[in-house]
């Protein structure tokens, strides 16, 4: 069974960040995520609240992230 987020929302903040992290236009994050720049904009602006799909792929994501530069630390060794 696939676990339920609870907690606190993903906020605009979250999601700058983690876009300027990839170092992403808002319209090259939106094409990863199948939104638009607008979409986006709003987002970080919190001019909308993300649903709770879109909350969960943007988590995974960034779970995905993190999980592939933590494995990237250890390559080498």
């Amino acid at each position: 069974m696939s676990e339920v987020r609870r907690g606190p929302r993903i906020t605009g903040e979250e999601i700058l960040a983690f876009r300027r992290e990839l170092q992403l236009t808002q319209s090259q994050f939106g094409e990863r995520l199948g939104v638009t720049a607008s979409k986006i904009s709003n987002w970080e602006r919190e001019r909308n609240r993300v649903s709770h799909a879109y909350e969960r792929l943007l988590t995974a994501y960034m779970e995905a992230e993190a999980a592939e530069k933590a494995l990237g630390g250890m390559k080498g060794g």
